[in-house]
């Protein structure tokens, strides 16, 4: 019979999941942030057309979740490219 112990020690790739979490949540908030600008500014009338759209808000969901999903990416990108030695740096 073969025991082994209750605390183990985490993944190794927990680090890792959590850092590309953290940075996509990042994201997301930069794009709550900008979807707010876009709705306080009015742009293009773009405000008035996605809070009169049907009572429902759908497509405010959508702008932020896809505007999240893209500034999510290139903030998971930019974190990992920084993540280099700086042996080349001079």
């Amino acid at each position: 019979m073969v025991f082994t112990s209750r605390h183990t020690a985490p993944p190794p790739w927990r680090g890792q999941v959590l850092f590309l979490l953290r940075h996509a949540l990042i994201g997301f908030a930069l794009a709550g942030l900008f979807v707010a600008a876009v709705l306080w500014s009015n742009a293009f009338g773009l405000g008035d057309l996605l809070l009169a759209a049907a009572g429902h808000p759908l497509p405010l969901l959508l702008l932020w979740f896809f505007t999240g999903l893209t500034l999510g990416s290139v903030q998971m990108g930019v974190a990992v490219m920084g993540l280099g030695e700086d042996s080349d740096a001079l």
